[in-house]
């Protein structure tokens, strides 16, 4: 019998518990620094999981914020007269408005 199958063995029926193993603040760091290939796996699998239900699928990262812009761009830009000379103003708010919902999905 191997290592892991006598381990296997004797965890069948237990609760795994997952603890990082630094203690301070560096070692934290080093920790993440050691695991940072699995990030974009797990950012990959989030956005699967959203976006594979949804009607436009992958779609809809790029229309809800096109639609957000054009609405604000409307009503600050058209009605209120609001001007940003060098820039188009639908520019501004798409940047603007791309930051802001990565910032509100990231705390969800």
């Amino acid at each position: 019998m191997t290592l892991m199958q006598a381990t296997a063995s004797e965890n069948a029926g237990s609760t795994w518990r997952i603890s990082p193993r630094a203690t301070n603040v560096s070692g934290y760091f080093a920790e993440l620094w050691r695991y940072r290939r699995l990030f974009p796996f797990f950012a990959a699998h989030s956005v699967k999981q959203v976006y594979s239900a949804a009607i436009f699928g992958w779609g809809w990262l790029l229309i809800r914020p096109f639609i957000m812009a054009l609405m604000a761009s409307k009503v600050v830009g058209d009605i209120l007269g609001v001007s940003t000379a060098p820039i188009p103003y639908v520019l501004f708010v798409l940047v603007s408005l791309s930051i802001w919902l990565l910032f509100q999905t990231s705390i969800k």
